[in-house]
């Protein structure tokens, strides 16, 4: 069971990884979004209203009156729509997007409520790039537990600033190369890769065999233990990145916190800010503890 307020939540992300379509009704010209349930069964609720869709019904939301409507309808009754697969009015970003973008500092804490009309996937892809691309090369580099230190608490300050501009900075006098490392590491990524986004936008330079398409993550807060960490009760769909694996370089995220707090609606924007804080999402990351919304994310991304 799922409310209809986390239902839209759901689904406005989903219309950046083009799960959905557009639903032209030809007798009343109104336009539904739609949406395929993948799971066996869901219930939408609305109030004192329960909406039930079986696996292969298509929820449609319209939103022509100004409110939210939600209607589900089998397959066999679509006939009166002409189907279109969902494209985003959003258009490319203001600026380039290249290896070089996550140390531009002029971009560090943007403001994306003032930049809506623009699709922000690959901008986000790239600073998590930068992210994973920084540890590794950490991970390589650094044998001083003393360095080590040094950098975690680097890491663990809540400037707007990216990680890779906060530890290129620290080490600027002992590790001079980093900077030029980690931006050599995306570019080998983006050379052997190329993304798309739901509005068509491309970043890389590959050919179609590559072809990867990108949207903005999903984070799974799932936790069953008295006491838990961001590390260990956090999935991410949508990227391959691990938690865990990033937790020794940034250690809030394998702090101890009570699991009552985790899966509160204040442990979720926690969780939120952790992200933010690493690098890894944006602002259409969609983090949710939502046992419905959960199934259905892991139907789409399994």
């Amino acid at each position: 069971m799922i409310t209809k307020k986390e239902f839209i939540r759901l689904i406005d992300f989903f219309k950046y990884h083009n799960k959905c379509n557009t639903y032209y009704d030809n007798n009343t010209g109104l336009i539904h979004l739609g949406y395929q349930i993948k799971v066996p069964s869901l219930q939408i609720v609305d109030e004192k209203v329960v909406y039930h869709a079986d696996h292969g019904d298509i929820v449609m939301l319209d939103n022509s009156h100004g409110l939210e409507r939600i209607s589900v309808r089998h397959p066999t009754r679509v006939n009166v729509f002409s189907i279109h697969r969902y494209q985003s009015p959003r258009k490319s970003l203001p600026f380039p997007v290249d290896e070089y973008t996550p140390f531009d500092e002029s971009l560090q804490g943007i403001d994306y409520r003032y930049n809506l009309e623009c699709n922000w996937s690959l901008f986000e892809m790239v600073q998590q790039l930068a992210t994973t691309s920084l540890l590794k090369i950490l991970d390589d580099e650094i044998r001083c537990e003393q360095q080590k230190e040094k950098i975690t608490m680097a890491l663990s300050s809540s400037d707007i600033l990216h990680p890779c501009i906060k530890t290129s900075n620290l080490l600027e006098h002992t590790f001079p190369t980093l900077k030029s490392k980690i931006i050599s590491e995306i570019s080998q990524i983006l050379n052997s890769n190329k993304y798309i986004d739901s509005n068509g936008n491309i970043l890389g330079v590959s050919t179609e065999s590559n072809e990867r398409f990108i949207g903005p993550i999903a984070v799974l807060v799932e936790s069953y233990n008295e006491q838990t960490s961001i590390a260990e009760s956090c999935q991410i769909l949508g990227r391959d990145i691990s938690l865990l694996n990033l937790s020794h370089w940034f250690t809030y995220l394998s702090k101890s916190i009570p699991n009552s707090l985790i899966i509160s609606e204040f442990g979720l924007g926690i969780v939120y800010g952790a992200l933010k804080q690493a690098g890894l999402h944006g602002e259409h990351c969609y983090v949710t503890n939502d046992p419905t919304a959960i199934s259905v994310l892991k139907s789409e991304f399994k």
